[in-house]
């Protein structure tokens, strides 16, 4: 798992040296229930607030490319570092495949510090790139993120790099488990806005920005004291193998999630139970489904507005195989 060398990165920076990174933010839960045979990092600082600060390079290897594709996705709460404010960034490039960008800012000795975290995967390797600095740019940071491809790609037999997704529909590339896609259209029990607000706001990627009350996702007609439901549709029919809740603001609100059989018109429970995101800040909830032979395009999401302040959704992934896969 060859990791970023010198060459890859702005010149005065310092490596830390390699090593195991097994108990950070690698859901290790997760990595063992796939599988995961090693975890190695570096970190890499430059002397002064420079526009790339620091970089953190984490590689997580699996044993497949299904099982990496399986960790990655069940394992983006934690390697996201959402609970810590970071929110997704759409770019119009993607990186290895499952590419997610993350970012958010904050305030260090009186200057803007840039976070910016990039997760994607090459064959069975799961890639983290974390890159914080002082008035760091997106390109300095997919600089760094395709230096990173690149090195494991030359280590690797070739992986083709996945093409943007075209405007016209919302499936993802495929992969190894599948196909990744947003929704095209959704209803809601109650929504507080007819256009703002709406449950049309949950089709699509994510695209709220910051932790705040945000037009841009479903909100339901009340605060607190309700159970509300969301029912989302996808493009293409696929066997679910994961659903990835954008929780924007007031996360830890989900209790169930479900799936639609068509021929017998009725849910199919996937996971029911307490949604574990952590409150004070955005998180992305992937429950462990159960599993299900049934290709589906429709997915309902079902919360509690008990939890405190407005409950928002900004989007949901749905992950699966076409039938017959």
């Amino acid at each position: 798992m060859t990791l970023l060398t010198a060459d890859d990165l702005p010149a005065g920076m310092a490596p830390s040296g390699v090593g195991d990174a097994s108990t950070f933010n690698t859901d290790s839960t997760n990595l063992v229930t796939n599988g995961g045979t090693g975890v190695v990092e570096q970190t890499w600082e430059a002397a002064a607030q420079d526009p790339v600060y620091r970089v953190f390079d984490f590689r997580f290897q699996l044993p497949t490319a299904e099982a990496a594709q399986t960790y990655l996705v069940a394992a983006e709460p934690v390697l996201s570092e959402a609970a810590s404010g970071l929110v997704p960034v759409a770019d119009d490039i993607e990186i290895g495949d499952g590419y997610r960008h993350y970012a958010r800012q904050a305030v260090s000795n009186g200057q803007t510090l840039e976070l910016h975290n990039i997760l994607f995967r090459v064959g069975p390797v799961v890639a983290k790139v974390f890159v914080g600095g002082y008035g760091t740019t997106t390109d300095d940071v997919l600089a760094i993120a395709k230096a990173a491809y690149g090195r494991i790609s030359a280590a690797a037999p070739p992986v083709a790099v996945a093409a943007p997704t075209p405007a016209a529909t919302t499936a993802g590339p495929a992969s190894s488990t599948g196909v990744s896609q947003w929704a095209v259209a959704a209803t809601a029990s109650t929504e507080y806005g007819s256009t703002g607000w709406s449950a049309q706001q949950a089709t699509g990627s994510p695209d709220v920005t910051a932790y705040a009350d945000d037009q841009l996702a479903w909100t339901p007609e009340l605060e607190d004291g309700t159970t509300e439901w969301l029912d989302l549709r996808y493009e293409q029919a696929v066997v679910p193998t994961a659903v990835s809740i954008h929780e924007s603001f007031s996360p830890g609100f989900v209790t169930k999630v479900e799936a639609f059989d068509t021929a017998a018109a009725t849910w199919i429970t996937l996971w029911e139970g307490a949604d574990p995101t952590p409150t004070g800040g955005p998180g992305i909830f992937t429950p462990a489904l159960a599993k299900i032979d049934l290709a589906v395009d429709r997915i309902r999401v079902t919360i509690d507005t008990d939890v405190p302040d407005w409950n928002q959704i900004d989007a949901v992934e749905l992950v699966g195989a076409p039938p017959g896969r």
